[in-house]
């Protein structure tokens, strides 16, 4: 017994003989666990749904229909134009936007639910958020009921009911008889105060007044280029993460290499220091470039993703994130002085970036605070990059935006594990 002590009491030693790999050990789990439960748990300050409002209507029944939904706690509404709702809702940046036509206050009048429809609403959407999409399209059903059915009380919209279904009825004897009803009615209505209206009644069961369509939004005309693909966004980010896996492998080779005397005697050779941990970054852009090459085209050939924006676009995207990733493999070799702190910092390092970053699940699922923090992380740059060029089909504007990001962040990366680099 006193020997298995030992055993056990040795190998704690040596756990905690490397004290920053040992607190990353104990303190991953639960930042990782913190981090989930922040995305699934419920939010303190629940915002609503983020939805655009596009009045081009400008009435007074429209106005007081957008006022309803900035009132209503499951919508967070911001009034813009239509092209900045249709340019925001088709990067990805909102995910819904409404927009009210012109007349839609005619609309939105009480007579106006006894015909067919006059009008329709128009709701665009991200591809990517059809549960957003249905969630709103039932509370505008259900404010556009309200707003009309709290008028039935109104003299004068009732006298415009009456007035429009006595225009509706035939010329033989029993039209006469309902000419008559609908006049007697509209004499009792001008026998009520003027204020008998104040009160809201409930809707009458009656169809809505304005048809509400739903669109998906795409950054081109083409209708065969919109669609959310969750193959084309869950490839990225598995690229994604598991290039940066790849880069942390490479750095602990380095640190192996250095433990071993290899790296002395590489440095009595011609080649210089920068020169060597310049040619371990280029094996990882290499190895890298053959890993997206082979996701890529498994994910064409075989899930149907396609490159739905430019080809020069994506190629900027996938060479910036390798760029990235052999800069990242110098980072951990500069900041990680064993094999084991390399382990424990780039496990760390990855997880959070690739939780945060969109590669285990997209971005627009996190919390608002979270999506801003995000854009600070070259992971989200990489995800969104490719999707853009993918699914979404963006313009090559956005393709080498995201490429040109990561390779400042590559250059970075390398720079500060240059810079930490021990070569003993």
């Amino acid at each position: 017994m006193r020997g298995i002590l030992r055993v056990a009491i040795k190998d704690v030693q040596v756990f905690f003989a490397d004290r920053n790999g040992a607190a990353m050990t104990l303190l991953l789990p639960i930042l990782l666990g913190a981090m989930t439960g922040t995305l699934f748990g419920p939010s303190p300050t629940p915002k609503g749904v983020e939805l655009l409002v596009v009045d081009n209507d400008h009435g007074a029944r429209a106005r007081a229909f957008v006022e309803a939904m900035v009132a209503h706690d499951a919508l967070a509404v911001e009034e813009v134009d239509e092209a900045t709702a249709r340019d925001r809702v088709g990067r990805g940046k909102s995910p819904l936007a409404v927009v009210l036509p012109p007349g839609t206050s005619d609309a939105l009048r009480p007579a106006a639910m006894f015909g067919a429809a006059t009008g329709r609403l128009v709701l665009l959407r991200d591809p990517a958020r059809q549960v957003e999409g249905k969630l709103a399209a039932g509370v505008l059903q259900q404010l556009m009921m309200e707003q009309v059915s709290r008028r039935f009380g109104d003299p004068a919209a009732m006298r415009e009911i009456f007035t429009h279904l006595r225009g509706t009825i035939g010329g033989d004897a029993g039209g006469a008889m309902w000419r008559a009803f609908f006049d007697l009615g509209t004499s009792l209505i001008d026998k009520l105060p003027a204020d008998a209206g104040d009160d809201d009644d409930d809707a009458l069961g009656l169809r809505p007044p304005l048809t509400l369509e739903q669109q998906e939004v795409a950054p081109t005309d083409d209708d065969g280029l919109s669609g959310y693909d969750t193959y084309a966004q869950n490839m990225a980010g598995m690229l994604c993460m598991f290039l940066l896996f790849m880069a942390q492998g490479a750095a602990r080779g380095l640190a192996a290499d250095r433990e071993r005397g290899l790296l002395d005697r590489l440095s009595a050779s011609p080649l210089t220091g920068p020169q060597i941990l310049a040619g371990t970054a280029l094996g990882v852009v290499a190895v890298g470039a053959l890993m997206a090459v082979t996701l890529y085209a498994a994910a064409m050939a075989f899930f149907g993703v396609e490159v739905r924006g430019p080809w020069l676009g994506f190629a900027a995207v996938l060479l910036g994130t390798l760029v990235f990733s052999g800069g990242f493999a110098l980072l951990l070799a500069g900041l990680g002085h064993t094999e084991k702190q390399i382990e424990n910092l780039g496990t760390f390092a990855i997880l959070v970036m690739s939780f945060l970053g969109g590669a285990w699940l997209p971005s627009f699922l996190m919390p608002g605070w979270l999506q801003t923090v995000a854009l600070a992380l070259p992971t989200r740059w990489v995800t969104d990059g490719l999707a853009a060029m993918t699914w979404r089909g963006l313009g090559l504007v956005d393709g080498l935006t995201a490429a040109a990001v990561l390779v400042a962040w590559g250059a970075v990366c390398a720079l500060i594990g240059q810079w930490r680099f021990r070569w003993r």
